[in-house]
C-alpha cells in the first residue's frame, strides 16, 4: 500500500496526437515541446537522472502518431497546487506543440524557412 499524502514528487505523463503528414517535423516538434515544458514548469525536476523527463514519439498509423510527454514534478500529487501544477504542464505542452483546434500537435516552421511544408 502506498500512502499519497507522504509522496514528495508526482508522475504526470500526457500523450498528444500529430498528423501523419507532420512527421518530417517530429523532431522540431519534440524539442519545442521540452523547451516549453522546461521553460513553465518550476516544479519541473530535471537535475538528476533519477526523475526523467522525455518526450517521445510513441505510436505510428496511417492516420495519426503520438507523442507522449512524460515527467515528474516536485509537488504532492493532490490539492489545489498540484492540479494548477499540472494545468500548467498541460498548457507547456499544448503551447509548445502548437496544438490545434482540433486537437493535433503542429511542428514549428523549419529554420530554413515556413514555406516548407
Amino acid at each position: 500500500m502506498l500512502n499519497l499524502s507522504r509522496l514528495e514528487n508526482t508522475h504526470v505523463v500526457q500523450a498528444a496526437k500529430f498528423r501523419f503528414r507532420d512527421v518530417k517535423g517530429i523532431d522540431r516538434l519534440v524539442q519545442s515541446i521540452k523547451r516549453e515544458v522546461k521553460s513553465s514548469c518550476p516544479r519541473l525536476i530535471t537535475e538528476d537522472d533519477s526523475y526523467p523527463f522525455s518526450v517521445y514519439w510513441t505510436k505510428w498509423d496511417d492516420k495519426t502518431n503520438q507523442i507522449e510527454v512524460s515527467c515528474y514534478l516536485k509537488i504532492k500529487s493532490y490539492g489545489n497546487e498540484y492540479m494548477f501544477a499540472k494545468q500548467s504542464f498541460l498548457e507547456a505542452v499544448a503551447r509548445g506543440g502548437n496544438l490545434d483546434a482540433e486537437g493535433y500537435l503542429n511542428p514549428p516552421p523549419s529554420k530554413s524557412g515556413a514555406a516548407q511544408r
